[in-house]
Formats: C-alpha cells, structure tokens, sequence
C-alpha cells in the first residue's frame, strides 16, 4: 500500500503552482504510480485577469519537476480546440502552439487537451501499477466496476490525445462529480482531481490503494519484496550466451545496443514460470511502453526468428528496427538492450514494472492488453528517438574497456561524451567513484588472468551491467581475458 507523504514531505509555499509541483513530484517518488517520464500533471490558475492552464511538459521527469518543466497555456482558447471536430493528433500540436504563452516552454505535454477539458483546479495522471493490472484483464470490465463503483468510472481505450481527451471530458460530464475521485483509463492508467493539489494526490493513492486490497482480496498478492537476496554469479558460459545474444542484437538492429541484466528474485520467479512464453506475447501494460521495450519480449535466445516474426507485426514499416529489446530466460532472468546505458536502464525499469502487472493480471482473472493495431500505432508514432540519440552520440551502444584508468581520465570523459559505455579497471579502489553515471563502470583489480578470482569478477560485472564489449584499450594480458567476448561480437 502507498503511503501518503504530503505532511511529512517539506511543505512548499501554499501558492497553488507550488503545491502542484509538491504534489507532481511526490507521486513520480513511486515506481508504483510513474516512470521515467510517464503520467502528467496540471493545475489551473488565474493570471492577469484570463485563466492559465500549467501542464507538465512532454516527457519531463515528475520525480524532479520544476515549474520551468511547465508550460502554461491560454485556459479557454485551449478547451476550445475540442469543439472543432476535425481536430486530430497530428494537427495537435501546431493548434496549441498559438495558445502557449511561453516561447520558451517545453513542448506540452500528448494529454494537454484532457487536463484542458476536465474542469477540477488540479489533475494527476498516472499509469498505476496495482490499476494496470485489474484493467489488463479478460474480464476487466466486471472487476474495475467491483473495485470502484461510481468512485472511478472507467474510460475504454482510447490513443493519447484528442481522443482521449474527448472521452475523459465526456465521462465526467456522464458521472456525479460529487461522487468521483477520478477516472480509470483502460490500459493506460488514472485519473484523479481535487480543488487542492493535496486533494488530487490523497485520491490518486487512494484510488492505487482501493485496486492494491482487490488484488489482495483476490488472490493477486504483490510477491515480497526480497531486496537482500544477492544473485548467485553466472557461470562463465552464461556470461558468453548473454554476451552473443547481444551481439545478435546489435546486428539484428543494425546498431550497437548496450544491455543491462536484471536477475533478482522476482524476475527469476517470473522467468521460470511455464507459462512464460503465453503470459508475455499480449504485449505491455500500456502501449506507450512498448517504445522501450518492444511490443513482446524475445523468450529464449533465438534472435533471428524473433526479428522475422516482428517484421510481420510490424506490417513492413522500417520506422523502427525488429531486434528485441527486452530477452528472458531461466538462465538468468531479464537482459534489457537499449542504445545507450540510460535507455537499456529505463527498458529494464518498464518491463520489471510490466512484469509484475503481468503475474498480478494473470493470478486475478487473465492477462489482456489492447489490440496489436493499437499497440503498433503507438510504437510507430513515437519512434525514432533512437536514431536521434545515435546521431548526436557517434558511440551510442559501444563499450569500451580502458585500464590503467587513473591516468586516462581525459579519454574516458570523452568516450563517455560521445555516447560510449565505459569499463575502467584500475588497482586503486579510487576508480570505483571516478565518474558518476551509469554508462560508467569502475572496476577494481590487480590481476589479469583469466582464473583469477578477482579476475572472474570483472567479467561478472561487466557483462551484467553492459551486456558485453566492443572495444579493449588495455595492456596484453586484459585484450587476452575478455579476447572470447570480443570474437562473439565481431563473429
């Protein structure tokens, strides 16, 4: 159960943006409600005598927000634009555009039209996990309806945009507002409003929380959290596997992807149950995740065949590339590719997330998301963003391995400017802190054999954080350690 932090949290001024922002960042503090950049938030204020929406920029981190990550927008010109019944999501953007009144505010966030159109001061939208996965049912319709009553009416899918919007606006016109703390949106999460920002937050939780004791009474327990369990080591073999697979990967994509192994507890339950492979081929929780992680995950380690497959799914569109994104297997549990550490992170985040919606969905009734045309909608629209990030970082996916860290500082930096994943090995234990991000990994060691014990655990840590390796710039003895990774790679 999510417990409220309002009080506790270091209050801010009681202006109604501030307390906005409290709100907006309290609610992407949990994992359970939003991440990395998902849900918004918005509240309506007046500002020289006309009413200004502030609604949290597109793709903006609430967990960090700022009112600098908000763009105001004129109130009444902006919930206008959903009487014209022409309007659609590809002329969206240029009808807001006139209605910003800041040139340099962040693009507004798809879901601007909905915050407009729903009347409460403050809005928070969520992608729920606990609600994710009452709503990702066979039976969702009956559930949700047993879970809320006229607390939350549902919202049947519709894409981000105006059409939701259209139909957020027209269920709260439907509903007793006096009875409602929200909205429920199939497949896509919630909505909840107050006339305070506290209000609106004490209701989003409580709304998660109310779907959080269903699952509960049904028999849809989230599993405990085993958070002191360290994985065991993989075995050198597994090591090479993970590192082929990659390596196929990459080829598949025709780029270089960077990998980040998950094998906690949780994902090694979910990866060893026998109904893997029907459970995952439904795809994600909400269509937007499928940016991250593809549609469906690869079960096994059979590239190829899962490229062939998605090439179909994808109905020959080359928008974006058909390698996996997201691998599972017993063997060692979730491999998560991305184009650069960061990506690879936030891939691993989003399908651990959906993986846990996944097994609660399927305990409380049958796992079901939205139909394949609109998962492949969503992908294709908000692809792309890849082959920006390559083209401003030429080393985007590569992983470098440098020694002697200490002394080449200056060229790690670099690397690491250009988009690389950086391995240092240095005999002081100062490399570990040398630079702090994830696209670097400071390894502490002295030897350089093989069947050294200290050895062993360079590779294991390596490959678990990068999946692999590209490049060696390092003395003969270390190009001879990691010389069969580098072969499977350039095979």
């Amino acid at each position: 159960m999510l417990q409220s932090r309002w009080a506790s949290a270091s209050m801010p001024a009681p202006e109604p943006l501030a307390q906005a922002l409290h709100a907006a960042r309290l609610i992407g503090a949990e994992a359970e409600l939003v991440l990395h950049g998902g849900g918004n938030t918005s509240v309506k204020l007046e500002r020289d005598g006309r009413q200004v929406l502030y609604v949290k920029g597109s793709g903006a981190d609430l967990a960090r927000v700022s009112a600098h990550d908000y763009t105001p927008l004129d109130l009444a010109a902006t919930r206008a634009l959903l009487d014209d019944a022409g309007l659609e999501n590809g002329r969206m953007y240029a009808a807001l555009a006139p209605h910003v009144l800041d040139p340099q505010a962040p693009r507004p966030s798809i879901e601007t039209l909905m915050h407009a159109g729903l009347p409460p001061a403050h809005v928070i939208h969520t992608h729920a996990a606990s609600i994710l996965a009452i709503a990702n049912t066979r039976r969702a319709a009956t559930h949700l309806r047993a879970a809320f009553g006229t607390s939350a009416p549902v919202v049947d899918y519709q894409h981000s945009g105006v059409a939701l919007a259209r139909a957020c606006v027209a269920a709260w016109h439907a509903a007793d507002a006096a009875l409602a703390d929200g909205l429920i949106l199939a497949h896509h999460g919630a909505l909840a409003w107050g006339h305070s920002a506290g209000e609106a937050y004490e209701r989003m939780l409580g709304l998660a929380n109310r779907a959080d004791a269903y699952l509960d009474a049904h028999g849809a327990p989230n599993p405990p959290a085993d958070n002191a369990c360290r994985p065991a080591d993989l075995s050198r073999q597994t090591l090479l596997e993970i590192a082929r697979l990659r390596a196929d990967a990459c080829r598949s994509a025709g780029r270089a992807l960077v990998a980040t192994l998950r094998d906690d507890a949780a994902m090694r339950a979910f990866t060893g149950r026998s109904d893997l492979a029907a459970i995952t081929n439904h795809g994600p929780s909400t269509p937007g995740h499928a940016i991250f992680t593809k549609r469906i995950p690869l079960v096994g380690r059979d590239v190829e065949r899962f490229a062939s497959a998605y090439r179909g799914y994808l109905e020959g569109s080359k928008v974006v590339d058909c390698a996996p994104r997201i691998a599972l297997d017993p063997a060692f549990g979730m491999l998560a590719l991305g184009v650069t550490k960061r990506h690879a992170d936030i891939a691993a985040d989003v399908y651990a997330h959906d993986a846990a919606i996944i097994a609660r969905a399927t305990a409380l009734n049958r796992y079901a998301t939205v139909g394949t045309h609109l998962l492949r909608m969503a992908e294709l629209e908000y692809a792309g963003f890849e082959a920006r990030v390559a083209r401003d970082l030429p080393l985007a996916g590569r992983v470098y391995v440098i020694d002697r860290a200490l002394e080449r500082g200056a060229l790690i930096s670099e690397l690491l400017e250009r988009g690389a994943a950086v391995a240092a090995i240095a005999a002081h234990a100062q490399v570990t802190t040398l630079f702090d991000t994830p696209a670097f990994l400071g390894l502490h060691c002295t030897a350089a054999t093989a069947d050294d014990p200290t050895c062993a655990d360079v590779l294991q840590r390596l490959v678990r954080a990068f999946g692999g390796v590209d490049v060696v710039d390092a003395a003969p003895a270390w190009q001879t350690v990691f010389s069969p990774f580098r072969e499977i790679g350039n095979a």
